[in-house]
């Protein structure tokens, strides 16, 4: 989780206002850090769905 904070701490000082990722099995992981599902489709036949986190 440090890993994950210091980027976001980065993104935010170099102007980055919003970041994005995709994920199916961390997705929980990664709303309880306030992330939030925007799209969810199938990639390869498995779901996936993509997130953002307004910084």
């Amino acid at each position: 989780m440090a890993l994950l904070k210091a980027v976001e701490a980065h993104a935010a000082f170099v102007g980055v206002d919003k970041l994005y990722l995709y994920t199916w099995q961390a997705r929980r992981f990664y709303e309880a850090l306030g992330w939030t599902a925007v799209e969810t489709f199938e990639q390869g036949g498995e779901p996936m769905v993509l997130m953002q986190l307004s910084l």
